[in-house]
């Protein structure tokens, strides 16, 4: 076990941690996809309301609605091919992290949806933040300071 003095020592350490969280949020960053996908398989867009409805064409919904009925009928998924999914990437700097998809549809999307269909609701942010950020850092500040924490 540390010593007072060890762990004083130890501490110092650990100072850069809020430089650390980007990184953290980087080597995570597939997890906030994940969550962002489940929303919009949900038809939920980030700030937790439905992706408006705007099918023109009543068979198109129909068939969409039997691909994944979870957002509803009449509700977007925002999901054919895959291809605007599969192209999700994140991007990440001193202060933000922003997620967008190099989809050849992402622009068109993004001015017929609107920028919340990219980002998390907050029930998603609280839990991203509980089961993958909180453990990066409790395992940073673990090995840094010898400390185990509860």
């Amino acid at each position: 076990m540390p010593t007072i003095l060890d762990v004083q020592s130890n501490w110092k350490r650990i100072l850069p941690l809020p430089q650390q969280i980007p990184i953290f949020v980087y080597e995570t960053r597939f997890e906030i996809i994940r969550y962002n996908h489940s929303q919009l398989q949900r038809g939920t867009r980030s700030d937790g309301q439905n992706i408006a409805p705007n099918y023109r064409n009543r068979t198109y919904a129909e068939l969409k609605a039997e691909q994944n009925p979870l957002p509803g009928f009449l509700t977007p998924d925002l999901k054919l091919t895959g291809g605007f999914y599969s192209n999700f990437f994140i991007a990440v700097d001193t202060e933000y992290y922003e997620i967008d998809s190099r989809d050849p549809k992402t622009d068109k999307l993004l001015k017929k949806y609107g920028e919340n269909i990219f980002g998390l609701t907050q029930p998603n942010k609280d839990e991203y933040a509980t089961k993958s950020i909180y453990p990066k850092i409790k395992d940073y500040i673990e090995t840094r300071t010898g400390l185990v924490m509860q």
